[in-house]
């Protein structure tokens, strides 16, 4: 049984007088297409929220993130002439003439929905639950395995040396590490660089900075006499790189990207920087 074919929850009224412990968990799983989606358990096993298919790993994890941040969202019920400013949990008749329910996010994408309900009671049990899944747990049955950062020793070691032999600059590749914020990043930053002592590195490559007005920073810097690594590039639609040594020697990674193409790729699940 599918999700979008799978029976609505009903929880027990005695359960819901006497209040219930949400968050339970997200299920993050691929479909029979080898494709990600993740559903929403919860305190009873029972599925109160189930997602659309996301083509790529971090598409599924972000649209659970998404569900974390927005489930606090206020409550449209279109049944009655509402209408609401995203994000939003919407309420609308379904085709068996019972009432669904599709969570909203801020972009006017949806993220998560529910089977059908002949009594819009229920519906409206349901997403009170879902409310509370801020601090859900996120169980992971896809078998992904995530990117491992190496050992800060190996790390200073390789880091001259992979520089030393990058080729021109190429599009960046990120991974989360896991369910957590952290991303790993993996890219060639241009020309060949002077190989430094790895002890000076201990571990860590470079440091990413992030700015509102890259031209404005870029060009303040080079009046300074920064010393530039490269000129500026666009490795991806929406993002600016440029890389600098400061006055120690440390490699700077100076950036910025389009807010608007961003969100588009989050929603679409095809950040992949």
């Amino acid at each position: 049984m599918t999700d979008g074919e799978r029976k609505p929850y009903i929880r027990n009224r005695k359960q819901s007088q006497c209040g219930f412990k949400m968050p339970g968990k997200f299920q993050v799983y691929k479909d029979k297409a080898g494709e990600y989606r993740f559903r929403l358990r919860n305190d009873e096993g029972s599925i109160v929220l189930a997602s659309e298919a996301y083509k790529q790993y971090d598409g599924v994890m972000n649209g659970v993130k998404s569900v974390k941040k927005n489930c606090g969202a206020h409550v449209e019920d279109t049944t009655v002439g509402q209408k609401l400013a995203n994000p939003k949990y919407s309420v609308f008749l379904g085709t068996d003439k019972g009432y669904k329910y599709t969570l909203i996010a801020p972009n006017g994408e949806p993220i998560g929905f529910e089977a059908e309900h002949p009594n819009k009671s229920d519906v409206m049990a349901v997403i009170e639950e879902v409310k509370k899944c801020g601090d859900a747990t996120i169980e992971d049955l896809t078998g992904h395995v995530a990117a491992v950062a190496p050992a800060p020793v190996a790390a200073a070691a390789a880091a001259p040396a992979a520089v030393a032999a990058a080729p021109v600059a190429a599009a960046p590749v990120a991974a989360t590490a896991g369910v957590s914020e952290t991303m790993i990043e993996l890219m060639d930053m241009g020309p060949a660089l002077e190989v430094r002592d790895p002890r000076e590195y201990y571990g860590v490559h470079h440091l990413g900075l992030k700015t509102d007005d890259f031209q404005a920073q870029y060009q303040s810097l080079k009046e300074k006499g920064a010393e530039f690594l490269g000129e500026p590039f666009e490795p991806k639609k929406g993002i600016q790189l440029v890389f600098l040594r400061d006055p120690n020697g440390a490699i700077i990674e100076l950036s910025q990207r389009d807010p608007e193409v961003f969100e588009e790729a989050i929603a679409k699940g095809t950040v992949d920087w």
